[in-house]
């Protein structure tokens, strides 16, 4: 819902604050009901994503130096960049306002990924949130550093392809209807006929595969607007036999990121579930995610809960058993989560590595293609003419 923030006169004197609201009328008449005379409304200003790393950057220098977050939040409003500075005022207005921190900064960062959310709500629920914000910049550190790497990777490859599709359009537009004209086709070779008969074609097929591309694109966002459609798109990338290793991969990761956190915050098994499995993004595993706590409630332990959702390997499964009888589980919890982020952090490094050499033989093969283009053309033109 909206949120709304607002100037007024009460019996007390002048007031401000924040309202959600459907409208800014409904967010008025709400404060009017209260006694409130509205002077000034306006919906409350909301900031991209990048100011929030910004923001949680700095904050989390001040968490760190045992400054309390009130202070934290009025010494951020000081600061001469302004988006900061503001950002950090409507985060403490919205804690004046009796909501928690994670809240507070869900409604000024709206864009924010809804993992990083759950994993701020995690920290708040048990005077964690330093931590938690500790966890999540480290994290993020080791992503940037990776997407670093697979970007250099891919760079020169990459515009050494962009450059290939303009000479194939080229060529196919401007030099091959010409050899077509004077080419005997009947006489050609299936390739020659093969080639010649994209001549005049390249500008448009490069269009064609540009809108498919882009109505491929438009479809997948279209599917996570609708659930139905979302939960059929999920079930299917993780039953696909190519995507389900790493779909799993990444769902049992983020769970297990959120269970280790929030374990560690000595945060209530059942709450610290539920916000784990919030952290998910497959909507197809969140539905078996959330089956656990039903299933601890019947009794069973944690690794058979486990075992139904099928992310788990058994190895892992093993060691949560053992963990559960020793009384070892945030322990292992944590030890699993970390082995499972530096495995696949490592094999996400690995095959960065591979990107450079597979684009390198992909453009081969074009480049090959192009002087099969040319090459075999004429020498069918030179056999007709000989």
């Amino acid at each position: 819902m909206p949120l709304y923030e607002y100037i007024g006169q009460s019996l007390n004197g002048a007031v401000s604050g924040q309202i959600e609201g459907v409208s800014k009328t409904a967010a008025k008449e709400s404060l009017n009901a209260i006694g409130i005379t509205v002077t000034r409304i306006q919906a409350s200003q909301t900031f991209k994503v990048k100011v929030f790393w910004k923001f949680l950057t700095l904050l989390n220098i001040l968490l760190i130096q045992k400054v309390a977050l009130p202070d934290a939040l009025s010494l951020l409003i000081l600061q001469e960049n302004n988006k900061i500075a503001h950002a950090s005022k409507a985060v403490s207005q919205g804690i004046s306002a009796g909501k928690e921190i994670a809240e507070a900064i869900s409604d000024t960062f709206p864009d924010i990924d809804p993992k990083l959310l759950a994993m701020l709500k995690i920290g708040t629920k048990n005077a964690g949130f330093s931590t938690a914000v500790t966890h999540i910049l480290e994290n993020r550190k080791k992503s940037e550093i990776l997407k670093q790497n697979i970007n250099k990777a891919i760079a020169y490859p990459l515009f050494v392809f962009l450059i290939t599709i303009v000479v194939m359009v080229v060529l196919f537009d401007t030099i091959l209807p010409e050899f077509k004209d004077i080419t005997n086709l009947e006489s050609a070779s299936s390739l020659s006929r093969l080639i010649l008969s994209f001549a005049g074609k390249g500008f448009s097929s490069v269009l064609f595969v540009l809108w498919v591309t882009i109505f491929g694109l438009v479809l997948v966002v279209f599917s996570k607007t609708n659930k139905r459609i979302r939960l059929a798109f999920d079930y299917f990338v993780f039953k696909f036999p190519l995507l389900h290793k790493v779909s799993k991969g990444f769902a049992r990761g983020s769970f297990c990121e959120g269970l280790a956190l929030g374990l560690s915050l000595n945060v209530d098994l059942k709450r610290v579930i539920e916000f784990s499995t919030s952290t998910v993004q497959n909507s197809y595993v969140k539905g078996r995610l959330d089956k656990i706590n039903d299933c601890l409630l019947e009794g069973q332990t944690l690794e058979e809960a486990l075992r139904r959702t099928g992310i788990f390997m058994s190895m892992q499964l093993a060691q949560i058993g053992i963990a559960e009888k020793t009384g070892y589980i945030a322990e292992t919890i944590c030890e699993l989560s970390k082995a499972d982020l530096e495995a696949r952090m490592q094999r996400i490094s690995i095959w960065s590595q591979f990107i450079g050499p597979i684009a390198i033989l992909f453009l081969g093969f074009i480049i090959a293609l192009v002087a099969i283009s040319i090459l075999s053309p004429m020498m069918d033109l030179q056999m007709s003419v000989d």
